[in-house]
């Protein structure tokens, strides 16, 4: 009959279709068509995504530990610093409008190595620690994190109603 050619060829357009399709989404299905240099090629893709997000993480981790030692741990000042002038003889601490080089030098020392020494804490906890599940996790921060935030709140404001602010 006249259809018969017509339904094999749409049927080998048909299997074609779907052969490009798995090989479209599962690369490994069909591998007639790539040489050997797309293969490398495409591990060294793989690796290099690896590598990329490593890099945000580490950047994660330096953008993190800078503004806890911004904000928590003092920023830029250098612990003691009255003291440590008063034993040295150096100036330590800020003065506006007499301040030397090596002092703002020292800051920027102080800030670095506080930055260095939280990343070296978050690794630290990283690989001392293990991994949390998502359960214990999730137990972790309803029944203990919550009840601490919650007595901080009391005592922030027991705090406040004693010792007003004036």
């Amino acid at each position: 009959s006249r259809r018969a050619p017509r339904t094999a060829l749409c049927r080998g357009c048909g299997i074609g279709r779907w052969s490009n399709f798995l090989k479209d989404r599962c690369r490994e299905m069909v591998l007639l068509d790539f040489s050997e240099a797309i293969f490398v090629a495409r591990e060294n893709l793989r690796v290099a995504s690896n590598a990329l997000f490593f890099l945000g993480e580490y950047a994660a981790m330096i953008i993190g530990s800078g503004l806890a030692v911004t904000l928590f741990l003092g920023g830029w000042s250098i612990p003691f610093a009255p003291v440590l002038s008063k034993l040295t003889g150096f100036q330590f601490h800020y003065i506006p409008g007499d301040t030397p080089l090596y002092t703002g030098i020292l800051h920027i020392l102080t800030f670095l190595g506080k930055v260095f020494g939280c990343i070296l804490f978050f690794i630290w906890v990283r690989w001392t620690l293990p991994r949390f599940r998502f359960d214990q996790l999730m137990k972790l921060g309803w029944l203990v994190f919550f009840e601490l935030a919650l007595a901080n709140v009391i005592l922030t404001a027991a705090l406040l109603i004693w010792f007003p602010l004036k």
